[in-house]
């Protein structure tokens, strides 16, 4: 019989994951005994972020990162996710990108990556396209501050594999010529697409059509799209009666949606901009299209700038979710940004207890949640629900 609980496996493995993200503690974890260190180390190189930062105290973290795998590859084995950011000048660091392209990685299923600005350090950066081809990689993430045509040069050669693509788009891509990719073809149709564009203002329409850049993506049996306000949505290249989820930004006085169109839709989340008070004029209108949604559980609203409804307002928008008679339909969420400041806290607190007084219906009907998140949390959550498919 074990002589400690930390001897059985399982609750090591419980310990450990406890312990989340923190470096230190996990390093510790590593050097108690040799049978803590595969579970510590499994979760250190689990999902690595590294950058060409250059740190005052310990220098570059993707020099470090290789170092670390050249001198021990089993840990190859642990790489799952891999988040790099090229935030600096990546010529200066030609070396580094060049060692961390050519690590053979067996499980990395994960890459995020910032592409740089000029066509000179996105050069620098072509060998990570030999990550971006590896057989493993189901998921690729590109933050994009380059233009359309040096962006598109980079995607050719994309793993056929890759079933999952996430696209953040810089302020570059305005006013731009949209390239030729009519030689271009994804090797494989995609399961989710996620665009987003970071300069944007928020209420105004789409400033951005990317409906030719994207061209040469296979768009036909794609599950989930999250599209942003400030991106054109290419819905001709996408057949709406797939799509399973659907992720939305979008501002209080746009047109309405018809959702009718999406009659397989199991998951909607809009997430409504307004700088003014009152219930957005699309919303109501929108959710009404909901009734040919027979397979719809959930229905998130993000209030991506809060506002402040009337009590009459509050009882309609309460009337209209709770008459969609939709079989399925189990969860209502309101969602609320933070930034995790004790200010924010408080507002999250007040604006729970005011949902739970102004929507009765929902909440006697137990679907009435509640939810605030970071970035960071809302990024999670949509990985959660792609790799549903």
């Amino acid at each position: 019989m074990s002589g400690s609980p930390f001897d059985v496996p399982e609750l090591l493995d419980q310990f450990i994951e406890y312990l989340g993200d923190s470096t230190s503690d996990l390093l510790s974890c590593a050097q108690v005994a040799r049978a803590w260190t595969y579970g510590a180390q499994s979760r250190l190189f689990r999902a690595p972020h590294v950058s060409n930062r250059a740190f005052p105290t310990n220098g570059n973290t993707i020099s470090h990162f290789c170092y670390a795998l050249n001198t021990s590859p089993h840990l190859l084995n642990l790489v799952e996710e891999l988040d790099l950011n090229l935030v600096r000048n990546a010529g200066a660091d030609a070396n580094s990108i060049k060692m961390i392209s050519s690590l053979p990685f067996t499980r990395l299923g994960m890459l995020k990556t910032t592409l740089p600005s000029n066509e000179e350090d996105l050069n620098t950066a072509d060998p990570l396209r030999l990550l971006v081809n590896l057989p493993s990689l189901r998921f690729l993430a590109l933050d994009c501050s380059c233009p359309p045509a040096l962006f598109v040069e980079f995607l050719k050669p994309c793993s056929p594999v890759v079933q999952h693509l996430e696209l953040t788009f810089r302020d570059a891509l305005k006013g731009l010529e949209q390239p030729d990719t009519v030689l271009l073809a994804w090797t494989r149709p995609l399961k989710s697409l996620k665009l987003f564009l970071c300069d944007f203002d928020d209420c105004v329409e789409p400033a951005v059509r990317l409906d030719f850049t994207l061209g040469f993506l296979d768009l036909s049996q794609l599950g989930a799209f999250g599209i942003d306000a400030g991106v054109s949505s290419p819905w001709n290249m996408i057949r709406k009666a797939n799509l399973r989820i659907l992720d939305m930004d979008t501002i209080a006085d746009s047109a309405v949606i018809d959702l009718g169109e999406f009659p397989n839709l199991e998951y909607l989340r809009m997430v409504i901009y307004s700088y003014g008070r009152g219930l957005p004029t699309m919303l109501l209108p929108t959710l009404l299209t909901a009734t040919q949604c027979k397979h719809l559980r959930t229905i998130v609203i993000s209030l991506a700038v809060p506002f402040t409804l009337e009590s009459a307002e509050y009882t309609e928008l309460d009337g209209v979710l709770t008459s969609l008679s939709l079989p399925t339909l189990s969860i209502v969420e309101f969602e609320q940004r933070h930034n995790a400041s004790d200010n924010d806290s408080h507002q999250i607190v007040e604006f729970n207890s005011e949902l739970k007084t102004a929507l009765p219906l929902l909440r006697a009907r137990n679907m009435l949640r509640t939810a605030s998140r970071s970035d960071v949390l809302m990024e999670r959550r949509w990985q959660e629900l792609v790799n549903t498919l």
